[in-house]
């Protein structure tokens, strides 16, 4: 366009006449319409990254300090000297450690894909990726995931401590909330309808086929070397050796509600039996032997 009001102009000059000028004010007048939609389109991305960037802070900020005081709690409710938390420690500690262990390597994972995108490597094309599988859907999902662990193990130390007795909280099973802490984040993750999730990892599509890839991907790596050695396998592997303690933690809870007495007033597990302890003992090592396989 400016070419062309470039080359009326010069016609202008040249004595092109009438016809000329009334093509210069057709030409000014569309350029002073694009400019304005341009810059009306502009301003609108702008503001639409601005918010993007500020309720993705505010969700990892949140998200952080919701880590903080839950492992702050956990530390200090495994103080024999801390009166009804030292409830905690002798039954359901292993149970809300596991889960906060889990989200919390998702949240560690979404990070490395920020690093990635951050520095402009093509981590689609390197690890096989589908292109809305971004830092962003991880680390919202992951958030998402730590406010339901961190309300069920608040509300769980609130009960138990005896700090709900006049409200009607105080009716509530302490029972209830660890339960929730794992049955929510795995409805979440498992749930097909991604419009319905939408809260939860900021996706209208597609949400669900990554989760579920995530699935395959793991039972491949599970079952290595019969499937070929991929690089996000290798990762998967990789991250799976750094939790040998989530899996000790996993074969408590199976052992926990396995034995489940809602009649007693606390529940535990017969962890010196010898079935429990080659199953903790072949959990403990067997990201390590998958990696070497691989």
């Amino acid at each position: 366009a400016n070419a062309l009001l470039v080359s009326d102009m010069n016609k202008d000059a040249a004595g092109g006449g009438e016809e000329g000028r009334d093509v210069d004010t057709h030409l000014i007048e569309h350029l002073e319409k694009d400019k304005g939609l341009v810059g009306q389109a502009i301003h609108s991305e702008v503001d639409r990254l601005k918010f993007q960037f500020f309720n993705l802070g505010m969700t990892m900020g949140a998200s952080l300090q919701m880590f903080i005081v839950t492992f702050f709690l956990l530390f200090i409710s495994s103080n024999v000297n801390v009166g009804p938390l030292n409830e905690l420690s002798k039954e359901y500690y292993p149970v809300f450690r596991m889960v906060i262990y889990i989200v919390w390597f998702f949240s560690l994972y979404g990070c490395v894909l920020f690093i990635l995108k951050r520095y402009h490597i093509d981590y689609f094309t390197i690890l096989d990726l589908p292109r809305d599988h971004t830092y962003q859907f991880v680390i919202q999902g992951a958030a998402s995931a730590a406010y339901v662990v961190f309300t069920c193990f608040l509300l769980y130390v609130l009960v138990i401590s005896g700090l709900l007795q006049n409200t009607w909280l105080s009716g509530i099973s302490k029972h209830v909330f660890p339960a929730l802490a794992l049955m929510i984040p795995t409805a979440m993750f498992l749930w097909p309808v991604d419009k319905h999730t939408h809260v939860c990892y900021g996706v209208d599509q597609n949400g669900s086929s990554q989760r579920y890839n995530l699935l395959k991907q793991l039972g491949a790596v599970l079952t290595a070397p019969l499937t070929p050695s991929t690089r996000i396998r290798g990762i998967i592997a990789d991250i799976l050796c750094s939790m040998p303690k989530v899996f000790s933690d996993m074969i408590y809870t199976v052992y926990l509600y396995k034995d489940f007495d809602l009649n007693s007033k606390i529940q535990t597990v017969n962890n010196t039996s010898t079935l429990y302890f080659y199953f903790s003992t072949y959990l403990t090592i067997l990201p390590y032997l998958i990696r070497w396989l691989q």
